[in-house]
C-alpha cells in the first residue's frame, strides 16, 4: 500500500512538472517578439499638412512673398539642424513661401524661445538672433516674457506634430506639383532643397 501511494505521488509530481513546463515554452516566442518592437510608421504628411494649413501657428520667412508653393517647416528653437535648414531656405525664400512653426520637443528652453519668436514684432529678426546665439543655448530665458497665447500656439503646433506621427525636427510638409502632400524629413543643403521643391 505504501509503495503504491509513493508511486502515485511520484506520477502526480511528474505530470504537474510537465504541465508547468509547457506554458513557459509557449510564451518564449512572445517574449522574444516583445523585446524587438516594430519600427513606428512614418509621419502622416497629408494629415500633418492639412492640420497645419488649418490650425498651425507660424510666421513667414519672407512676409508677403507670392509663390506657387507653401512649405510648412516644423522646427525647435534648440535644434541646430533646424538652424541649418533655415540658412538653406534663404536663397529661395523669394520663390517659395516658407512658414516656420515652432514646437517644443527637445528641452525646456524650446517652448519659451518658440513663443518669443512667434510673439515678436519681427519674428524673422528674432529667429535670426536665436540662431546666432544657439551655440550658447539660444535666446537667454531671463530676457523672455512671451504672452501665454504665444505659448499656447507653440503647444498647438507640438500637438499637431506629435499626433500626426512627427518625431524629429526639422520636418517640412508641402503640396507638390500634382497637389499631393509631400515631406522633407530633415535637413537638406541648399541645392538639394531647391531640387526637392522643383525650384530652378
Amino acid at each position: 500500500m505504501i509503495r503504491e501511494r509513493r508511486r502515485l505521488l511520484g506520477l502526480a509530481a511528474t505530470l504537474a512538472a510537465a504541465s508547468l513546463a509547457t506554458p513557459a515554452r509557449a510564451q518564449a516566442p512572445a517574449a522574444t517578439a516583445a523585446s524587438t518592437p516594430a519600427s513606428p510608421p512614418p509621419p502622416d504628411a497629408r494629415a500633418m499638412l492639412e492640420q497645419f494649413e488649418k490650425s498651425g501657428r507660424g510666421f513667414e520667412m519672407r512676409p508677403g512673398v507670392k509663390a506657387a508653393t507653401t512649405v510648412y517647416v516644423v522646427f525647435d528653437p534648440q535644434c541646430p539642424w533646424c538652424a541649418k535648414l533655415w540658412d538653406s531656405a534663404k536663397p529661395i525664400a523669394d520663390r517659395v513661401r516658407f512658414v516656420w512653426l515652432p514646437v517644443a520637443v527637445l528641452n525646456p528652453r524650446s517652448e519659451p524661445q518658440g513663443a518669443a519668436i512667434l510673439a515678436a514684432a519681427n519674428p524673422v529678426e528674432t529667429m535670426e538672433a536665436n540662431e546666432a546665439q544657439l551655440p550658447k543655448g539660444g535666446l537667454p530665458l531671463e530676457s523672455l516674457a512671451p504672452p501665454m497665447a504665444a505659448r499656447e500656439d507653440v503647444w498647438t503646433n507640438s500637438r499637431i506634430f506629435r499626433r500626426t506621427g512627427g518625431r524629429s525636427v526639422p520636418f517640412a510638409v508641402y503640396r507638390d506639383a500634382q497637389g499631393q502632400a509631400a515631406s522633407i524629413p530633415g535637413y537638406l543643403p541648399p541645392e538639394d532643397l531647391k531640387k526637392a521643391l522643383g525650384v530652378s
